[in-house]
């Protein structure tokens, strides 16, 4: 098992990606940290812990949460899903809750989460390129 941070799009704000050899050990740990899944899960990111202002607006730490992936599967599908689960969790870091996505047209909001998802997964790739988790073209 070895585990990174990653920094979202050049802010304080970063991810904790742990990789591990096998899916059943990814599995094992996720039990072991009290995270709920399924037999046939690939791959999980579990939002941190919040805490709420004055107001009772709930705020996240800079600390996003973590992304638990294995070597056995680390292609385009699984990384790229739970990528988006991280690029959620960023903006309702990042936004404090206030997305609003246009159910006719491409928006501000819609197209600031492509990028910030664009650039989460190719920071969690990269990690996983020089880390030699897999070689270029191995992914599965």
């Amino acid at each position: 098992m070895k585990e990174y941070t990653v920094y979202i799009d050049n802010s304080r704000a970063y991810i904790r990606v742990v990789i591990y050899k096998r899916v059943q050990q990814m599995r094992d740990r996720m039990t072991k940290d009290g995270k709920d899944h399924d037999k046939q899960c690939m791959g999980m990111f579990s939002p941190s812990n919040y805490y709420e202002d004055e107001s009772g607006v709930r705020f996240y730490q800079d600390y996003i949460g973590m992304m638990y992936l294995h070597e056995d599967r680390l292609g385009s599908a699984v990384v790229a899903h739970e990528c988006l689960h991280a690029a959620m969790s960023c903006e309702r870091h990042l936004n404090r809750f206030t997305m609003k996505y246009d159910p006719d047209e491409i928006n501000y909001d819609e197209e600031r989460l492509c990028y910030l998802l664009s650039n989460i997964i190719k920071q969690v790739y990269t990690c996983i390129y020089d880390n030699e988790h897999a070689m270029a073209g191995e992914v599965k």
